[in-house]
């Protein structure tokens, strides 16, 4: 019995690289290559939320004072030279 729901994947440039192993006579398991991807995946995400953490904390915890937002955007379209877009 499974654990996990089957879908139908795409995986464009990957099949190619699946292939490949194969035909070299190394065991290729499609099931193996989504999992490997997934957990890359999320290793990935876990990273970038770390870094973002630290980052936010780091400067939550800096003692210099605030810079006004349009004084942030002035000095940013001073030099870049053009004018940046707020959403």
């Amino acid at each position: 019995m499974r654990n996990g729901k089957a879908v139908t994947l795409l995986i464009g440039k990957k099949h190619e690289r699946s292939e490949i192993t194969r035909q070299s006579g190394a065991p290729v398991c499609a099931n193996e290559l989504v999992r490997d991807s997934s957990d890359a995946h999320e290793r990935e995400d876990g990273m970038v939320n770390n870094v973002m953490r630290r980052k936010i904390s780091d400067s939550v915890s800096d003692s210099r004072p605030d810079i006004p937002a349009n004084q942030v955007f002035q000095r940013l379209r001073e030099k870049n030279g053009h004018t940046i877009a707020l959403l």
